[in-house]
């Protein structure tokens, strides 16, 4: 993983080549999009798979800056997890409890 790569977490727009295997080859049949959420090195999209930043033909080209409405459930969970929002540790920053 790349330092760039480090500590990322944001909601992404990606373009990459969807491949398959036909008669034991791998055979491109064209670009994909697909909407996710990069953590770190990886891209876990919406229908619960996962894509490598690093992988050839992957490109990001759209970051959202909010909780998009297409955001699954699992998705939340994650960005939750990986920001710190919605947990335990947001509520003993907050001064208002005390």
């Amino acid at each position: 993983m790349c330092e760039e790569e480090k500590d990322i977490c944001r909601y992404v727009r990606i373009r990459y080549t969807d491949t398959s295997c036909y008669n034991g080859r791998m055979v491109s049949k064209g670009k994909e999009e697909a909407l996710g959420l990069q953590v770190n090195d990886k891209i876990y999209l919406t229908d619960g798979r996962y894509k490598r930043v690093s992988t050839k033909g992957l490109k990001i080209i759209e970051v959202f800056s909010e909780i998009p409405e297409w955001s699954t459930c699992e998705l939340r969970q994650r960005y939750e997890k990986c920001t710190g929002k919605g947990t335990l540790l947001e509520l003993m920053g907050s001064s208002d409890i005390f």
